[in-house]
């Protein structure tokens, strides 16, 4: 990776009950420069345990790109306009990309 590129990348996952809600959510974190970029998929089937009870749902998956230093601000910005009781946060690091799109990311959420 090339030297001018001193931080440390992550991917994010977070999935919403619906459009309008991830929508909301992206539009904050992309906002308040948590993140660089957020691609929304649509009509994410979901299976899991909530409650001692197997559920099923159909939502909304977000992938943001951002660097490591803004994970706990990710969470709170999250956490704060989330309707979900325990929402799906899960981080992934980037260990490498191109590196045009990596500045830009970057210079995105600098403040």
């Amino acid at each position: 990776m090339d030297s001018g590129l001193n931080q440390q990348f992550l991917i994010f996952y977070v999935t919403a009950p619906t459009r309008s809600e991830a929508e909301h959510i992206a539009r904050t974190l992309v906002e308040k420069k948590c993140a660089a970029c957020i691609s929304l998929v649509p009509q994410v089937d979901s299976f899991y345990w909530w409650k001692g009870v197997v559920e099923a749902a159909e939502e909304v998956m977000l992938i943001g790109k951002s660097t490591i230093d803004k994970k706990d601000e990710i969470i709170e910005v999250i956490r704060s306009v989330h309707s979900y009781e325990v929402p799906e946060i899960i981080f992934v690091p980037l260990f490498a990309g191109h590196e045009p799109y990596l500045k830009w990311i970057q210079d995105s959420i600098k403040r």
